[in-house]
């Protein structure tokens, strides 16, 4: 399909409806972080981690947006250096993620193995983000990669952690974020068989609103599990 081009302050802007919504996910990461800034009055570090998740996932799809936007006039900023910052940035804040599900491991081992291969697997991402063109990995591209390391931290670790939490633990704040990595899946969908509702909100916009939901979606449950565990319903790190 054919993308919009806008001319404007003398710059070719290259899909401005992606960049739009893209400002729109980082505007609700930074309601979402201020969200739960105002909730952890304990200054409890659970909270700081899905304050940083939210704060670097959203600011990470704003700066992915500006990427795509300057694709035109400056091409090399978007290959060289903008994509790969909003890839690096949203990748800690998945990561930040990760290590805040990871709390509600009992078994410190485990709790201690999964902090371990987290870091592993980010550094790995970092290094493949940065250096995999000096690599043949055939029609692995760097997008491939974003999408290994988001399978990694939703899939792998956040989903079945919480899955995990509303079964042993009662947390029924776990729903939530069940239902938020759901609905971001269904992304999949839209992506892949580029589904669009008109030229102005095409299949990324979709994805970006899908986004929205999940993090919104996300953040109710934190903060009602973290209600449970303020008033001993469940216990994180026992």
């Amino acid at each position: 399909m054919d993308f919009i081009t806008v001319e404007l302050f003398g710059i070719t802007w290259f899909r401005p409806n992606n960049l739009l919504t893209n400002i729109l996910v980082g505007m609700v990461g930074i309601y979402l972080f201020l969200r739960v800034d105002r909730k952890n009055q304990q200054k409890d570090s659970y909270l700081y981690l899905w304050m940083g998740f939210f704060l670097l996932v959203g600011l990470g799809g704003t700066i992915g947006g500006f990427a795509h936007a300057f694709n035109y006039d400056f091409p090399e900023v978007r290959h060289t250096y903008l994509h790969k910052i909003a890839w690096s940035v949203g990748g800690a804040g998945l990561f930040l993620g990760e290590l805040a599900a990871i709390q509600f491991i009992p078994n410190k081992t485990i709790r201690k193995i999964l902090q371990v291969l987290s870091t592993l697997v980010l550094l790995y991402y970092i290094f493949f983000l940065y250096y995999s063109h000096e690599y043949n990995l055939g029609n692995f591209n760097h997008f491939d990669i974003v999408r290994f390391h988001s399978v990694y931290a939703l899939l792998v670790v956040i989903l079945p952690i919480h899955i995990f939490s509303l079964i042993q633990r009662q947390n029924t704040g776990a729903w939530w974020v069940i239902g938020g990595i759901a609905t971001l899946a269904t992304t999949v969908i839209f992506y892949n068989y580029k589904i669009s509702f008109h030229e102005w909100f095409d299949f990324n916009d979709i994805s970006h609103f899908l986004e929205i939901i999940c993090l919104i979606l996300m953040c109710i449950g934190i903060l009602e599990g973290y209600e449970k565990l303020k008033g001993g319903q469940l216990a994180v790190n026992e």
